[in-house]
């Protein structure tokens, strides 16, 4: 066998032996993502709480930009 028939085998093996984990991987974490979602479904305090995350960034969104104003005000003044 030729040296180049040689590599292109062994890249060929190689790609393939990557396609074949990474599939196996996508099956796999897919698999257990089901098996947690059924087994451990989630309750209605996580999505209150995320309601909650989004009133308190719109408490925070006036300090920002009166950090960024503030930040602002110092760079033109030097």
């Amino acid at each position: 066998m030729n040296i180049i028939n040689q590599g292109t085998l062994l890249m060929v093996y190689g790609i393939g032996t990557v396609f074949v984990f990474l599939c196996t991987l996508i099956v796999a974490m897919s698999a257990m993502s089901h098996l947690i979602n059924r087994f451990f479904p989630q309750d209605e305090t996580t999505e209150t709480a995320s309601n909650n995350n989004i009133t308190n960034q719109a408490q925070i969104l006036p300090i920002l930009q009166a950090a960024i104003d503030q930040h602002r005000q110092k760079k033109q003044s030097r």
